[in-house]
């Protein structure tokens, strides 16, 4: 007969888990905004040809897997706004992208993690998601917190 683990030991892990930095395959992706202390942006080329007017305002949400070689893998496109050309641009731009271990992670963890992207507007950023000096009716698709992108993926997955 098998055995199985006890409450408490099922119960002390989930804790462990829920406390630690989330890493590939936890519940929530890190918040760009606590990225830092695992992984540095190294390099930010910008690809040519995005396909979007200079013109254009729009948003994207991109959830991805910062690889352990810093490279962005397994990207998918959580809100693109106004419509499926801004999440193409953004996905281009976050894979041009390299990272580099921050010191909270010398053994150079993969970690999921995303990232908003705005174009045509500059979204500010320190204070509120949404600045009063953009339109909030081009941005507000897009104001997405950790445990938000998480939901998303979670229902894309079970369909």
């Amino acid at each position: 007969m098998a055995s199985t683990p006890s409450l408490i030991f099922v119960a002390k892990l989930l804790a462990v888990f829920a406390s630690a930095p989330m890493a590939v395959g936890w519940s929530a992706p890190v918040d760009p905004e606590r990225l830092s202390p695992l992984w540095r942006l190294a390099e930010r080329p910008v690809p040519r040809g995005l396909g979007l007017s200079p013109r254009a305002s729009g948003c994207a949400v991109i959830a991805f897997t910062i690889a352990a070689d810093g490279k962005p893998r397994d990207l998918e496109v959580v809100a693109s706004h106004p419509d499926a050309r801004f999440g193409g641009a953004a996905k281009a731009l976050i894979e041009a992208r390299r990272y580099v271990p921050g010191d909270g992670n010398p053994a150079a963890r993969a970690i999921a993690t995303f990232e908003i992207l705005s174009f045509g507007q500059r979204r500010p950023r320190t204070g509120s998601r949404i600045g009063a000096s953009i339109d909030p009716a081009v941005f507000a698709p897009c104001d997405l917190d950790a445990g938000e992108v998480a939901a998303r993926l979670a229902a894309r997955a079970a369909d």
